[in-house]
């Protein structure tokens, strides 16, 4: 019988630091560390209760608050923000490192703590946002789910009547006071 000569292709762990092209994609060796912290993070957080979940409404063009509760007792090493699988921003005590293009001068963090404010919204912001926040002890999971929403004429039109009554409210309390 003849030597089979058939090439196996085998899967070989990338040491980190290591670029691997695997289907097209170019994964850098922060986006396989981001990966395996988040499998490590999903089990701790499913293991001790420390997941927590919030739903954010914003308007287009508005900006939302992504609130991060770090209780008293931690001190808070870094904090990974994601959405859709991809790294948007990581922050480290007095430090913001935005990561994608997209979200460049549209994210700060909001002091004090680590609560992260975007601003200037569009429907393109929809989604599941997450932070993977490492502390001194054990790891927090945070979900949000963020939903943008267009303001309706109705509550425009309002909002301009709410100004016009408060611009006339105050003329008069000029023109008799």
């Amino acid at each position: 019988m003849g030597r089979d000569t058939r090439q196996t292709t085998e899967q070989r762990p990338t040491p980190v630091g290591i670029q691997r092209r695997r289907g097209g994609r170019l994964f850098s060796s922060e986006k396989i560390i981001f990966y395996v912290l988040n499998s490590i993070n999903k089990c701790i957080s499913s293991s001790d209760g420390t997941q927590t979940q919030f739903t954010l409404t914003g308007t287009v063009g508005g900006s939302v608050l992504f609130p991060v509760p770090i209780p008293e007792d931690r001190e808070v090493m870094s904090i990974f923000w994601n959405s859709d699988k991809t790294v948007i921003a990581i922050v480290k005590p007095n430090n913001l490192d935005v990561k994608n293009d997209r979200f460049q001068g549209r994210i700060q963090v909001q002091k004090p703590g680590y609560s992260l404010n975007m601003s200037h919204l569009g429907k393109e912001d929809v989604g599941t946002y997450e932070a993977q926040i490492f502390t001194d002890s054990t790891p927090i999971h945070i979900i949000y789910i963020l939903q943008v929403t267009e303001i309706s004429s109705t509550a425009s039109s309002i909002w301009m009547d709410i100004r016009m009554v408060t611009t006339l409210g105050i003329l008069v309390s000029f023109i008799v006071g």
